[in-house]
């Protein structure tokens, strides 16, 4: 189909990628390239190198360092030939398809299948027949991925588990007598079980993650890896037996909704709802919510790396300079040879704003103390149905633009640059109104504040540890601004500090 005439001798690179290779030996990519070169070697072309993505989905949207290290030499000059087993293994996704095409193109590239088609991606016809193509190929996924999901949401809908059986619980199966699974069902399995309860006990009671992990990798408790085969190891190289706990796999066991016997159904849609599970529940539904709100991350907590173990109320995140806008860090001050009093200033050492340690924090837990005595705490803390209905309308709207830039992009009504500018203005949109939700999912169980809300709010703040009180401020997502004051001398000025309360 080639209709320009093409150099005698191309420089060609072989591209190989397999989505799942079970055995991790790779035999599937190791195949494409070996037939790749033999055909640039058939054909008399200069070999440039040979680039390879193993168990990476083009359609996954994950990084393919393969694929990206061979644009980058498209770019340069260096490739001119691209020798693959089929033009779907390079793209199956519209919008990075579109991307490449419009690359290859400006590059003057040639794709050729080793089983004998090529496109001269700078000929109309050469576009053509790579999208019509690659268009086969995402229409395959989709048609695998429609399958799996009606698959996963009969599975849902009876409160089934999908996929392996988790950590906490064994499968058991009914067979016939030719040994042929009908059923099976999850019980709960003691030992792994009791870690769960464990996690959640401890984190409630103020224990860091840091804390739990140490503990259990001191007593040599079993984590979920401990008996799987690691299939990447690449991944395992600082865990290849996966008889350690870190603190990731802490934190994703303490927080799985199947803990306390649900599933989400369609989660981050609009449609998303929690559905009863029919498998035993380790933890009381409650306690695991509190959990989620305890371990919940807003927009405050990725401003900054968090320390595990927290020494002070108000560091990281909560409180705020009301000059420059800085994070607040603990510093002693006083007199030389005597002790020193520690002080929240302000990270930046230009601001020169300070106020002590022991009396900022008791004026923070005297406000929020007050503000959970009264008897509308509960109704107030619990947010706005119409905001969180507005946060996920706005969500979905920014999906809906990012899928139709991509399909605008695929049929050649948007350019790459249009699309470009609209994906830049739409993903920060998209991201904000994710964290609303968040927030607001967060904010709407009570589980946590209702533990200290109430007449006894004085004396369930006082008993607190400073991990569940910071866990409270977190929850009410508040912030204590310091300002300048005019107050001279000794004592505390309450009106130099503002308490920030979300809308």
């Amino acid at each position: 189909m080639t209709t320009s005439r093409l150099p005698d001798v191309r420089r060609a690179a072989a591209y190989g990628r397999i989505s799942e290779d079970d055995q991790d030996r790779r035999e599937g990519v190791d195949d494409q390239l070996t037939r790749a070169e033999a055909h640039i070697e058939r054909r008399g072309w200069d070999l440039m190198g040979s680039f390879r993505d193993d168990d990476l989905s083009a359609y996954s949207g994950k990084p393919r360092p393969g694929y990206d290290a061979l644009m980058a030499e498209v770019v340069a000059g260096r490739v001119d030939t691209i020798v693959v087993r089929h033009v779907d293994r390079l793209w199956r996704d519209d919008l990075e398809a579109a991307r490449g095409r419009a690359l290859l193109r400006q590059h003057r590239v040639l794709v050729a299948e080793y089983g004998g088609m090529e496109y001269p991606a700078w000929t109309a016809h050469g576009q053509h027949m790579m999208r019509t193509m690659s268009g086969n190929g995402t229409f395959e996924s989709d048609i695998k991925s429609e399958r799996v999901r009606e698959a996963a949401e009969r599975r849902a809908e009876q409160g089934r588990m999908n996929g392996p059986c988790p950590y906490g619980w064994r499968r058991e199966y009914v067979r016939t007598s030719t040994g042929r699974v009908v059923e099976s069902r999850e019980v709960e399995d003691p030992e792994a079980a009791e870690v769960v309860r464990e996690i959640t006990r401890r984190l409630l009671d103020g224990d860091s993650l840091l804390a739990i992990t140490k503990s259990l990798n001191e007593r040599k408790v079993p984590p979920p890896g401990a008996a799987f085969t690691f299939r990447h190891k690449r991944r395992a190289a600082d865990n290849p037996d996966g008889s350690r706990w870190n603190k990731t796999s802490v934190k994703k066991l303490a927080l799985r909704e199947s803990n306390a016997g649900l599933r989400i159904f369609h989660r981050g849609e609009p449609d998303e709802r929690e559905i009863e599970g029919n498998w035993p529940r380790l933890v009381d539904r409650e306690d695991w919510r509190r959990v989620v709100s305890l371990l919940s991350v807003d927009d405050r907590d990725k401003r900054v790396k968090r320390p595990a173990n927290r020494q002070h109320l108000l560091t990281w995140g909560v409180g705020e300079c009301g000059a420059c806008g800085g994070l607040l860090r603990v510093a002693g001050k006083g007199a030389a040879g005597k002790p020193k009093v520690p002080y929240y200033v302000c990270v930046s050492t230009t601001c020169g704003l300070g106020r002590r340690e022991d009396y900022l924090d008791r004026f923070v837990g005297d406000v929020v103390v007050a503000r959970l005595s009264e008897p509308d705490a509960l109704a107030w803390l619990t947010p706005d149905g119409k905001e969180l209905a507005d946060a996920t309308g706005r969500a979905a709207e920014a999906r809906e633009l990012l899928a139709t830039a991509g399909a605008k992009l695929a049929t050649g009504e948007w350019t790459v640059g249009t699309v470009d500018a609209v994906t830049k203005a739409t993903k920060p949109k998209l991201e904000r109104a994710e964290a609303d939700i968040r927030r607001l999912r967060a904010g709407s169980d009570r589980g946590l504040l209702a533990d200290i809300a109430g007449p006894e709010a004085r004396q369930r703040w006082d008993a607190a540890s400073l991990g569940l009180r910071r866990a409270i401020l977190d929850a009410l997502g508040l912030r204590v601004v310091i300002k300048r004051t005019t107050k001279h001398g000794p004592g505390f000025d309450p009106d130099s500090v503002e308490i920030v309360w979300p809308q």
